[in-house]
């Protein structure tokens, strides 16, 4: 009888020690997987906040290259009368409210920061105004654009750019935009070397655009 009860006395010491090692592990497992869902969500948080930092990083550095030029409102003789089979007649009077249009053209640089990748340009440079795309090409840019930046591009329309080459409200009604002389105002063909230029080489119009 007495062995027996040593027996049953090791036993039940056994079987707490067993349970104690088995509290002792699953204790261990809810520490460690509760510090392993801390380190995730350190993580998951630092991820996020390396996200917005490198979004709001492309933000400014979009904004840099494409500085926009605040057009003010106004009215203007649209079209020309000069050219007899111009597609542009009749002139006619057009009311333009505020605006925003960019001070340069669209240029490669940017179009890789927002699409991605390289650019079908026949010449290739970052400050060198984009080209050889197709009006599919530039919508898929601008739905991008917007989604990178949060605003609202968009091109503008045959009126307000007109009225911004021109000069907007403040035009001084030189023939081309921003002089008389165009070799000095623009690229051609006479001037250009039949290549594409680094955009903001030549003077701006009144309103500060190339």
């Amino acid at each position: 009888a007495k062995q027996e009860e040593e027996r049953l006395k090791q036993e039940e010491a056994e079987r707490a020690e067993k349970e104690r090692i088995e509290a002792e592990q699953r204790e261990a497992q809810r520490i460690a997987e509760q510090q392993w869902a801390e380190s995730e969500r350190k993580r998951k948080e630092a991820e996020e906040r390396a996200k917005l930092e490198n979004k709001e990083a492309l933000k400014q550095k979009i904004a840099s290259l494409l500085p926009m030029v605040k057009v003010k409102g106004g009215e203007f003789m649209m079209g020309e009368s000069d050219n007899p089979t111009s597609d542009e007649k009749p002139v006619h009077n057009v009311m333009i409210t505020d605006f925003y249009i960019g001070k340069y053209e669209v240029t490669q640089d940017v179009w890789k920061l927002v699409m991605g990748g390289k650019v079908n340009c026949i010449f290739v440079g970052d400050r060198m105004p984009m080209h050889n795309v197709s009006w599919e090409d530039v919508q898929s840019f601008i739905k991008k654009l917007n989604e990178l930046t949060g605003k609202n591009y968009r091109l503008p329309t045959e009126a307000e750019w007109e009225y911004a080459a021109r000069g907007g409200n403040i035009a001084a009604g030189t023939k081309y935009s921003g002089g008389t002389a165009p070799d000095a105002v623009g690229w051609n063909d006479g001037n250009s070397g039949n290549k594409v230029h680094k955009v903001g080489e030549k003077p701006a119009n009144e309103l500060g655009i190339y």
